[in-house]
């Protein structure tokens, strides 16, 4: 029996690859498509819409598989992070539930085929520090980090030698009638999938599906709402859509280590990159080369080529606008002196370089009074469907406009003056993206290549990946989604199981 442990409460700040002696590395292990920092993550789902499903009864639980790569074991799972919602009409926001972590040698099933977890932490053996006193349930609308204490022997999962592994949420309240709270049928009886109630707090998923990754263990058999969970299943093959946000980090051997050693940009050798090159300039062999020019017409059908012509004309009645011929309407942009900035046609005089900002129609330097495009998440999409995005940056103004290249971003909306909700249109032509801001009085900042439309695999139709986002429409589907919008103020708390 495991004794209970105490608590701290703090913000957590993770790394996806943090580089530590004994060449091991820690890796958070995630679905979803925010930022692997869960306070990040948090930040960049608020006020944003998502999906969840509150519909449990005590004893079913959700959660996800995880593969770690080939030659990353022993794998030490230290934590535990995750974010819920609460229901929209009031309640009391909080779940009793226990973090199970399973080991699983064929990742090719959701079951386990074993009959109790390998590792369990109860909510209730959590020091609460507003309370003083045990029993740290979930906490709606909040981003949740659990962190397992390996220095006690009891406080950690063992090491995992092989295979993947599940991580899960259990619910061990009783299910209710939450209906008004929760505003949907889908805490009434589900026949199909034996619920009879909901959680004070239900599942958040983002806007695409991993397939054979997101896991429910569930009642079994009609109209079955007792006993424990008896079926485990992929959630998307009953008809529940979207990525759980529910991510483990770990410490693995053998792990990818960036090296930047001498380099300015380029490859970093796990996937990134050690940084980007001014406008203008080309990295080489690791360093950004102001002499090189390389001339650039992708997805260009007129203006600069960036070699002192250009990619192509446009006809008597159209303008160039990004790259791209348009009809002029009766509209003559103005550019006349400025660099950069709107040109009152809906397209732009110029953009301005990693770094600067656009201030009265000039680069400059600097941030322009905070000014700045910090990401884009997701950072990339379908050519075939709308894509929800998170802008995150800072002096994002009231009214403030944004483009995707020379596209207006359509649904744009300023959550504050660090986020902006807006969506991506579908029918771009595959490829990289320029993401543009525009506040009202002319300052613009830019990112390159912050977006990448992709062209659906023909094989695999069904899977809408680039959406996984901040936002997720309802389905249709049995197991009912609703769309919420979380709250901006998000709480992370550390949970750190360590000796009495």
């Amino acid at each position: 029996m495991l004794s209970r442990r105490l608590v701290s409460a703090a913000f957590l700040v993770l790394a996806s690859w943090v580089a530590v002696a004994s060449a091991e590395s820690l890796v958070v292990f995630k679905h979803d498509q925010f930022s692997p920092d869960i306070s990040a993550a948090a930040s960049e789902c608020s006020g944003i819409p998502l999906a969840t499903s509150p519909g449990f009864v005590a004893g079913e639980a959700w959660g996800q598989m995880y593969v770690p790569l080939p030659g990353s074991y022993p794998v030490k799972i230290v934590g535990v992070d995750v974010i819920v919602a609460a229901p929209p009409n009031g309640g009391t926001g909080q779940a009793d539930a226990q973090v199970e972590i399973w080991f699983d040698s064929d990742p090719s099933t959701p079951n386990p085929e074993k009959g109790a977890p390998d590792f369990v932490l109860s909510t209730g053996d959590v020091f609460n520090p507003s309370t003083q006193d045990f029993g740290m349930p979930l906490q709606g609308n909040a981003a949740m980090s659990f962190e397992f204490d390996w220095d006690d022997p009891e406080g950690h999962p063992p090491a995992l030698t092989s295979g993947g592994f599940l991580v899960m949420i259990r619910f061990t309240d009783a299910a209710a009638d939450l209906q008004a709270e929760w505003g949907t049928n889908g805490c009434m009886q589900n026949a199909l999938l034996g619920m009879c109630g909901c959680q004070q707090v239900g599942t958040l998923q983002d806007q695409g599906t991993t397939p054979s990754a997101n896991v429910m263990h569930i009642n079994g058999g009609l109209g079955n709402c007792q006993g424990p969970a008896s079926d485990w299943n992929w959630a998307n093959k009953i008809g529940v859509t979207g990525d759980f946000i529910i991510r483990a980090r770990a410490m693995t051997q053998g792990g990818c280590m960036p090296s930047c050693d001498g380099k300015e940009c380029g490859d970093d050798g796990c996937g990134g990159k050690c940084g980007d090159c001014a406008d203008g300039d080309v990295c080489e062999s690791g360093e950004c080369d102001s002499e090189s020019w390389v001339n650039n017409c992708d997805e260009k059908e007129c203006g600069s080529d960036g070699c002192d012509d250009v990619c192509g004309e446009c006809g008597d009645d159209e303008v160039c606008v990004q790259g791209k011929c348009k009809p002029s309407g009766g509209c003559e942009p103005a550019c006349d002196g400025k660099e950069c900035g709107d040109d009152g046609c809906d397209g732009v005089c110029g953009v301005c370089g990693q770094g600067e900002s656009c201030q009265d129609g000039v680069c400059q330097t600097g941030t322009g009074g905070g000014l700045a495009i910090a990401q884009i998440s997701p950072a990339w999409g379908y050519d075939d469907q709308e894509t929800q995005v998170s802008i995150v940056g800072t002096g994002f103004a009231q009214g403030a406009n944004a483009k995707i290249g020379g596209t207006n971003l359509s649904a744009v909306s300023r959550v504050s003056d660090t986020l902006i909700s807006a969506t991506v249109p579908e029918g771009l032509t595959a490829g990289k993206y320029m993401i543009v801001v525009i506040n009202p009085d002319g300052g613009t900042a830019t990112l390159n290549d912050a977006f990448e439309v992709k062209l659906r695999p023909e094989d695999d139709v069904s899977v809408g990946k680039a959406g996984s986002g901040c936002a997720a429409t309802p389905t249709a589907s049995p197991f009912a989604a609703l769309l919420l919008v979380l709250a901006a103020g998000l709480l992370a708390v550390r949970a750190r199981r360590c000796r009495r």
